[in-house]
């Protein structure tokens, strides 16, 4: 790698750690400045590293969430088709008291469902907290490998400043 291409790439990581951007901005920034560069190859791989597990987790949630209301809603519905029924059969069941069960039980089951997610949803925002510090510090770790190689300017590229 040249140092004009390690001063372009060092650029290029000092701007993702200050305000990370898309990976195909990244892309193409790289296709216009770089040739073969290993150092390259790896800032790449962990920025789509990082990008995959944070989608990973942040789509978890907004599936969890849908899938939970898409539960509650079918089973209030159910309740009340149930209720329905009984209604209909009232010389058998007592409507009144079988009407409150199974929405009370609809009721419960999305609590539970809410109160359980609340826990998973914390967990899941550390774990993306732990990915984006880890990101930073392999990002910082590739950005030192560049400046010793190429004896870049390390005022420039100072990463306390970041």
């Amino acid at each position: 790698m040249k140092r004009q291409e390690a001063e372009a790439l060092a650029d290029i990581i000092l701007q993702e750690l200050k305000d990370p951007i898309d990976i195909q901005k990244v892309f193409e920034k790289v296709e216009k400045q770089f040739t073969d560069a290993p150092q390259l190859i790896e800032f790449i791989s962990t920025k789509d590293r990082q990008f995959r597990r944070i989608f990973y987790l942040e789509s978890e949630r907004v599936w969890f969430k849908l899938y939970g209301w898409t539960m509650a809603k079918t089973l209030m519905f159910l309740g009340i088709i149930s209720a329905v029924l009984f209604y209909i059969s009232k010389d058998r069941v007592d409507v009144a008291n079988v009407f409150p069960y199974f929405i009370f039980g609809a009721s419960a089951y999305y609590l539970f469902l809410y109160l359980l997610s609340i826990n998973r949803y914390s967990k899941n925002k550390k774990k993306v907290i732990n990915i984006i510090n880890n990101y930073r510090e392999e990002l910082g770790s590739i950005l030192k490998e560049l400046i010793q190689q190429h004896h870049l300017d390390s005022e420039k590229y100072n990463i306390s400043k970041v």
